[in-house]
């Protein structure tokens, strides 16, 4: 069976569809056997002809996969087409920023339509993307890499746990400009994180 080696093989469609066969089949045997359907397109019919052994080994090996932690991604290719990530959140407009904690850990095609976009132009590790214009194109991102999402939720998670840990200080406007400029140096003002500690869901197995 052709299997996923790791999570930048899963694409976001498929995914969603594994975590919605998790959620929603009682039966261990039953989701074993739909996400092997779902990852090798194989038939259940054809499935129920391999030994158990082997059935249980793949769907071990898929298990792991879905499990893996990816590193944060700025920018990735889909379909030909260079994407990254905002470059600097600062700098966010206000459409941009209440989609996002909207949707961030709840809707995931619909956070990428906003975390990600097309590059227009590129200098090195320096690059611009193109105006955020909502996230009715969200579809496009379906055969996109799952790990990119979930690295970027990785992400988040890290600076608002830097965030969590100096609040106390920000709060007294105590926090010195090295602090800032720990919190900052990704692009990420306290203003935008205060928020998204309030609204993000950071659990990965979320559609």
């Amino acid at each position: 069976m052709r299997l996923p080696q790791n999570l930048s093989e899963v694409t976001i469609d498929k995914y969603i569809k594994a975590i919605d066969i998790i959620e929603k089949e009682d039966i261990e045997l039953g989701i074993m056997l739909r996400l092997l359907n779902l990852f090798t397109g194989k038939s259940i019919e054809q499935l129920v002809e391999y030994p158990l052994a082997e059935l249980d080994k793949n769907y071990q090996h898929i298990a792991k996969v879905l499990n893996e932690k990816p590193k944060f991604q700025k920018t990735f290719f889909l379909d030909g087409k260079e994407y990254g990530f905002i470059p600097n959140l600062e700098q966010m407009k206000s459409g941009e920023y209440i989609d996002l904690t909207n949707n961030l850990g709840k809707d995931i095609l619909a956070s990428m339509a906003v975390m990600y976009r097309p590059i227009t132009r590129k200098f090195k590790d320096v690059y611009d993307i193109e105006k955020y214009k909502g996230t009715d194109d969200k579809e496009i991102f379906k055969n996109a890499p799952i790990s990119v999402y979930l690295g970027a939720q990785v992400f988040f998670w890290n600076l608002t746990n830097d965030l969590l840990k100096l609040m106390p200080q920000f709060l007294e406007q105590e926090l010195t400009e090295e602090q800032k400029a720990d919190l900052e140096k990704n692009g990420v003002g306290l203003s935008q994180l205060s928020e998204l500690v309030e609204n993000i869901d950071l659990h990965p197995l979320t559609s």
